[in-house]
C-alpha cells in the first residue's frame, strides 16, 4: 500500500464521529436516589461540540449551554447553566454512533461534588 493511501485510511480512522442532533436519555447520581431525564441538542464544527441541554429531576442545575469536544469516540462536554452550577459529563459514543453514556461530576453550584452516570440516545 502507498504511503498516501495509508495516512488516508489512518486519517479517516482518527476523525471524531458524529454528535450532530437530539439526544435523550437518563442520569442517575451515585450516592443518592436521584435521577432524572436528560436531553442534549448538540451541533458539532468538526472536533468542537456546542448546544443546549434540559435536565428534569434536580433543582440543582435545569437547563442551559453545552460546550466540549469530541475526540473519535470520546465525549467531553460541560453542561452551563448560567448560575454557578456546572457538569462535566465525560462519556463515550457507542459502535453504532447512536448512543453516549459514561460519567458526570457537578463542579459549583447547589449540588457541588456529586456523580454519578448518564445514558442518552440518537433520536
Amino acid at each position: 500500500m502507498g504511503g498516501s493511501a495509508a495516512a488516508l485510511l489512518i486519517g479517516t480512522g482518527c476523525a471524531p464521529v458524529d454528535v450532530e442532533g437530539v439526544w435523550v436519555g437518563t442520569w442517575r447520581a451515585a450516592l443518592w436516589t436521584d435521577d432524572g431525564g436528560m436531553t442534549l441538542d448538540l451541533s458539532q464544527d468538526g472536533d468542537e461540540v456546542t448546544g443546549d441541554f434540559d435536565l428534569t429531576g434536580t433543582l440543582c442545575v435545569g437547563s442551559g449551554r453545552v460546550d466540549g469536544s469530541i475526540d473519535r469516540r470520546k465525549f467531553d462536554v460541560v453542561l452551563y447553566n448560567g448560575i454557578g452550577g456546572e457538569i462535566v459529563l465525560d462519556g463515550n459514543v457507542n459502535a453504532a454512533s447512536d448512543g453516549i453514556d459514561g460519567d458526570f461530576d457537578v463542579t459549583g453550584g447547589l449540588c457541588d461534588g456529586a456523580r454519578g452516570t448518564f445514558k442518552v440516545d440518537l433520536q
